[in-house]
């Protein structure tokens, strides 16, 4: 016969609604006690895990969408940084920041990196890091600069500067979501251990009520 106080904080089998019996605790009079048949119990804890599985997953595609955040800043970082010294120039009519002859594929470059700064605060509302999507469109309104025909040297050490941040912005919320996964995970194999002593002390027809034979 195997009985779960409810004091002790580990598998709260009332919750298993109809399944689960109360009585008192003859001992001290106090607590209620909790006899349920195998299949209640089994039922509960497949919910619990369930549940606990569900968190799991969610703070690990959490991660992954991190991952790829900060694969996409990475990467535009070092193609903005690749422009740092003269500049872009993406009006074909126009003399660049340095002065140097004008470029027509500058317009090309142009649209490119804006299209990749488009995509990484798409990957940051799909992961609902608002702190980023506002620091990456602000990063877009200085690289757009009102619709001017260049981005200056400047500008674009200053968008490297605030894709530091947000990659740093990240890397701590990605370490603040392993933390958690590892909590998640303690919780999960805990469920586990509890079910498996449930499991040992079962009787092979029922469990009884405290008291009973």
């Amino acid at each position: 016969m195997l009985v779960t106080n409810s004091s002790a904080n580990q598998l709260n089998l009332q919750a298993v609604g109809t399944e689960a019996t109360a009585s008192t605790d003859e001992v001290s009079g106090a607590n209620p006690v909790y006899a349920m048949s195998p299949q209640g119990v089994l039922a509960y804890c497949e919910d619990q895990m369930q549940s606990i599985n569900a968190q799991f997953n969610e703070q690990v595609e959490g991660i992954q969408k991190s991952n790829n955040s900060s694969t996409l800043i990475g990467n535009l970082k070092s193609e903005l940084a690749s422009y740092e010294a003269g500049g872009i120039n993406w009006d074909p009519t126009a003399a660049n920041n340095a002065g140097a002859p004008k470029d027509t594929g500058m317009t090309d470059t142009y649209t490119k990196i804006d299209n990749d700064i488009n995509t990484a605060i798409g990957e940051a509302q799909a992961s609902g890091d608002t702190g980023l999507v506002a620091s990456l469109q602000s990063i877009k309104a200085t690289f757009e600069n009102g619709g001017d025909s260049s981005v200056s040297p400047q500008e674009i050490t200053s968008m490297c500067d605030g894709l530091d941040s947000a990659a740093s912005t990240v890397t701590s919320n990605q370490q603040v979501s392993m933390i958690t996964v590892g909590q998640i995970a303690n919780t999960l194999n805990s469920v586990m251990t509890q079910m498996s002593q449930i499991i040992q002390g079962m009787d092979q027809t029922s469990l009884k009520i405290a008291g009973n034979t």
